[in-house]
């Protein structure tokens, strides 16, 4: 028979034994959280469209709901709508850190049912009519903030005057959050999470780097990142490839940096998300910023849940080539939504789909293409598309038609209200542009050209006829020889001749015209040219010309020659 010693050992043991796997069997709770939305700016949106908790062993008396990701403080809110529905919940909203606070008025292991229908009535609202940045919340039952992007739980622990290597060791100390997730001062390696760590944290706090090992060397020395090189040298440094740092303008700068002090070798994080460089001695650093999970062997708890939303957006968009004159074009945009609206300037909601079709215009017209949710919500940025109309140029002057005297070349001339003056043959084919124009070849025939004025790929309708004549003039028509009594004192002027605008030459080519009054000179050859339309004949007509003296008249009157009439009646 067992003594009484015995049976009370045993009974410890068994009582221990019990409590261990009690311990062993806890469960945690476990929550789920659908909600991936489109948001329409300006209004209120439910942060969840179903949300569940499964207690676990312990109770549950709050839930906690931060904007993890892209918070705005001065435009974002968490809001808890219908809240006469909601007589056993009380709310805290904390503008600095994105989070709302629902607590249950009722302590029981039912008041997580209260909590569960809370939620479902958040709603998320923006103050801006045009919000560029998705949201993500994060939904705990723990005032620890989640990170979904890491899936690690953060906490600031205010501990002014606390030294880097107190919080370093203070952070260690801490129990494991729920048992399984180990504590480490932060580490930074996302543009979130620095977000999360400073702008949502109230104070400045230590986070886990350090150059103490290797001056400008800086390294995460806690956490699962222990050991990465996340800078190199001071602020005109670098970081390794693809390392996220996020270093304040003007850090690190290891002051006074003297090459003697060297003391500013421990990062602490701003309100900004933004890190400084700092001693570990006499720190006015007020806490510091404790991490959790990611180690090895650490679980990821279903304790948080994340839920987005999205903000609408044109993706894409075709710009229409422009018009000449007037005409009407097809616009084009995409959306991340599949709802595009369009709107005209004055705000008319115009159309829906992802292509438009303008009316006739004949200006330079503004449209407009908004990302809607669901083809309803017109509320939102709208992305400006022109539908540029350039004016058709016109010929305004060319040159009246230029003659010149037998085959050679001219100069013909265009002038346009813009654009570029383009010079055309009877064909079509493009010989030159400009706003003069001269053959490259001897023109031997009248010929016409033709002109346009392209401005902004626009060319005018018609184009225009420039003549370039060209005059042959013959040389005048008469009798090549002519005959005058010298009694008559003939001149020029009366030789005869058929033609226009004649002139006299003593040669058959070159020299200087001969007078018109010039008397006319017995056995001479004369040259005549005639003008026509400005162009000289260049061959002339030859007229010789004979002079007769006049005889004295006979005492009888008999028959006379050529001169002989001229003395009758003398």
């Amino acid at each position: 028979m067992l003594s009484k010693k015995y049976i009370t050992f045993f009974i410890t043991v068994f009582l221990v034994f019990l409590d261990i796997n009690s311990w062993a069997q806890t469960i945690p709770p476990t929550l789920t959280a659908i909600g991936s939305q489109f948001y329409c700016p300006l209004e209120e949106i439910n942060i969840v469209t179903d949300f569940s908790i499964i207690p676990g062993d312990e109770e549950i008396e709050a839930v906690f709901i931060q904007i993890s990701e892209n918070y705005i403080e001065i435009e974002d809110m968490l809001l808890l709508t219908n809240q006469s529905s909601h007589p056993n919940i009380t709310i805290f909203w904390s503008a600095s850190e994105g989070k709302l606070t629902l607590t249950s008025l009722i302590p029981s292991p039912t008041a997580y049912l209260n909590l569960i229908a809370a939620v479902k009535d958040v709603v998320f609202k923006s103050s801006v009519p045009n919000p560029t940045k998705d949201k993500t919340f994060s939904i705990t039952i723990d005032e620890k903030n989640y990170l979904p992007k890491t899936q690690h739980y953060y906490e600031y622990i205010s501990a002014p005057g606390i030294t880097w290597t107190e919080a370093r060791d203070a952070a260690a100390a801490l129990p494991p959050y729920y048992g399984v997730l180990d504590p480490y001062l932060a580490t930074i390696i996302y543009a979130e999470e620095a977000q999360l760590c400073g702008e949502q944290a109230t104070g400045q706090g230590w986070i886990g780097g350090s150059d103490a090992a290797i001056e400008g060397t800086w390294k995460w020395v806690t956490g699962p990142e222990a050991g990465m090189i996340f800078w190199n040298g001071l602020v005109d440094g670098s970081s390794p490839s693809g390392v996220y740092s996020n270093w304040a303008d003007g850090e690190p700068n290891d002051w006074p940096n003297d090459n003697i002090t060297k003391e500013e070798n421990y990062a602490h994080i701003y309100e900004t998300g933004k890190w400084n460089d700092y001693p570990n001695s006499n720190s006015s650093i007020k806490g510091y910023i404790v991490e959790y999970g990611g180690m090895p062997g650490n679980p990821i708890l279903d304790l948080a849940k994340e839920t987005k939303i999205y903000i609408p957006k044109i993706t894409s968009t075709i710009a229409p080539a422009p018009i000449c004159g007037s005409g009407t074009r097809t616009l084009s945009a995409t959306s991340n939504t599949s709802f595009v609206l369009w709107f005209d300037a004055l705000g008319t909601n115009l159309s829906s789909g992802n292509t438009y079709t303008t009316p006739l215009i004949s200006t330079t017209t503004s449209y407009y293409a908004l990302a809607s949710t669901d083809g309803n919500c017109e509320n939102g940025e709208r992305i400006k598309i022109d539908v540029i109309v350039n004016t058709i140029p016109t010929i305004t002057d060319v040159s009246p038609p230029i003659t010149i005297c037998g085959a050679g070349t001219a100069t013909l001339t265009a002038t346009a209200s813009e654009g570029i003056i383009n010079w055309y043959d009877s064909l079509g084919n493009l010989l030159d542009t400009g706003t003069s124009f001269t053959p490259a070849s001897t023109v031997s025939s009248t010929t016409t050209y033709y002109v346009d004025a392209t401005e902004n790929g626009c060319t005018t309708l018609t184009r225009t006829p420039v003549v370039l004549n060209v005059q042959y003039t013959a040389e005048p028509t008469g009798i090549s020889t002519q005959d005058f009594c010298d009694v008559e004192n003939a001149t020029l002027n009366e030789l005869t001749i058929t033609g226009t605008a004649i002139l006299w030459y003593n040669s058959l080519v070159g020299v200087t015209p001969l007078n018109s009054t010039d008397f006319l000179v017995n056995n001479t050859i004369y040259y005549a040219s005639q003008t026509l339309n400005g162009c000289e004949s260049p061959t002339r007509l030859a007229v010789e010309v004979h002079i007769f003296e006049t005889p004295t008249p006979p005492s009888t009157i008999t028959f006379l020659e050529k001169c002989d009439d001229l003395s009758v009646g003398t």
